[in-house]
């Protein structure tokens, strides 16, 4: 391994020592203390591998500033302590270094700490700290194009490409019924899956509200039918095995329909609620949904205008800090959206349920 003896790692601005774990940059062989590498999750000469920079010890450094006193600039070489040497050594004076020191820092916001303008991390509290300019680093935002990136089309007060945000999906046709102001408007998916597409759209509270009644209604209609119903069940378990097999003979066949016509009022009240549960979930699911995303735009603003960070949202192994903003577009993109899973759940969940209480 090369001796980086009199270097320092570019994180914490500490020497090596003998016997730290140390790792260098494939590209550009800046050496880093292997914890500091971790902590940031990336080269930190990261920035300038497009420009095709590679690290140069210090002593490499300093030879070439001699050989050419003309160019009194340099980099800055750590996030958490900048550092203005070349500065020194080319005998600038103290206000020209003062300068350039503050307009390569800034305060920590939660101790007040001076460090690096591009820190990520405070390196006397830790705290994350907000990315003043955002373009510079390569974060990872989701490559998602709403159209209304550059819209000045607000609802209910929220800016359409924040909506567009949670939307994800058929983003178009929702901000036409979210303009229109409509209280109702027909959804085909809504009519079709009832309180599954409210899950479908990640209206927890409505689709467990559908639901419920849906069950309510249910057992409601059972309990006044309750002897017919369970005469009918008796008669399919004893003749199960005649049933499956088609071989029902005229006497069981004339009984099986006695049966069934009792418990028919039953079948017809709960078809006819489920029906009417269907067309109102049609025209309202919209409403419905427009009211869920807009709840969700304002929580997520809330949150930064009291001063919340979201920083829940850090994508893993991002290549560099994220801003308010694209932690704001990350949360929209979660919160928001379409899930398979919660239909699946609540469909299962419901199940469940009906089997337990038909067992009692």
């Amino acid at each position: 391994m090369p001796s980086y003896k009199n270097q320092k790692c570019p994180v914490c601005n500490q020497e090596f020592k003998d016997g730290d774990d140390i790792v260098t940059c494939p590209i550009c062989g800046t050496p880093h203390h292997r914890e500091c590498y971790n902590k940031i999750g990336h080269c930190f000469n990261e920035d300038k591998h497009a420009q095709g920079y590679e690290f140069k010890k210090s002593n490499e450094v300093k030879s070439e500033e001699k050989a050419s006193p003309a160019d009194k600039s340099t980099p800055v070489s750590s996030y958490f302590s900048p550092q203005n040497s070349a500065n020194e050594e080319n005998g600038e004076s103290a206000k020209s270094e003062n300068a350039e020191h503050k307009s390569n820092t800034k305060k920590c916001v939660n101790c007040g700490e001076e460090i690096n303008k591009n820190a990520p991390f405070c390196n006397k509290c830790g705290a994350r700290q907000p990315m003043d300019n955002p373009s510079n680093s390569q974060s990872f935002i989701p490559n998602f194009n709403t159209g209304y990136e550059h819209s000045n089309l607000t609802i209910d007060g929220e800016s359409a490409e924040d909506v567009a945000g949670v939307i994800k999906t058929n983003i178009p046709k929702f901000i036409d019924k979210f303009k229109s102001g409509k209280k109702f408007s027909w959804n085909w998916a809504g009519f079709i899956f009832g309180p599954y597409y409210l899950f479908f759209r990640k209206m927890y509270k409505e689709g467990s509200i559908f639901l419920a009644l849906q069950l309510i209604v249910s057992l409601v209609a059972q309990g006044f039918y309750a002897k017919p119903y369970a005469k009918l069940m008796q008669f399919v378990s004893d003749n199960a095995a005649a049933i499956s097999s088609g071989k029902l003979s005229s006497d069981l066949v004339s009984k099986f329909s006695t049966l069934y016509e009792k418990i028919l009022p039953m079948m017809l009240i709960m078809t006819v609620a489920n029906l009417v549960f269907h067309i109102i979930i049609a025209l309202c699911s919209n409403n419905f949904y427009k009211a869920t995303v807009i709840k969700k735009v304002k929580d997520v603003n809330q949150k930064i205008d009291e001063g919340g960070m979201l920083e829940q949202m850090m994508p893993f192994n991002n290549s560099a800090p994220l801003s308010q903003d694209d932690l704001k577009k990350l949360y929209l993109n979660k919160v928001g959206g379409t899930t398979f899973f919660a239909p699946v759940m609540a469909f299962c969940i419901l199940d469940i349920i009906t089997s337990i209480i038909s067992q009692l």
